[in-house]
């Protein structure tokens, strides 16, 4: 419910929501907001929820497209190649 409350927010401040990976072995699941300004990704935030921990990550900065493309496959982002998610092997 707490989780369903802050996504709601975020969704009503104009953020867009990315990525929702579940990790089943050890139960984390990553999700990544952004938040746009025209063709630039203003802000990032990045929640890492475990079973019995919960991480968060919010960078304020201009960074594009392209740069978070070269990010995935790090810090929970899915490995992306072309614009397509790769599939964990």
């Amino acid at each position: 419910m707490i989780m369903d409350s802050i996504f709601r927010q975020y969704r009503e401040a104009g953020w867009q929501h990315l990525v929702n990976k579940h990790k089943n072995d050890g139960g984390l699941t990553t999700d990544l907001w952004v938040h746009l300004d025209h063709a630039s990704i203003r802000d990032i935030a990045v929640l890492f929820v475990g079973a019995k921990d919960l991480n968060f990550v919010s960078v304020s900065g201009s960074i594009t497209p392209l740069d978070l493309l070269r990010l995935s496959g790090h810090f929970g982002i899915p490995k992306m190649d072309g614009g397509a998610v790769v599939p964990d092997r």
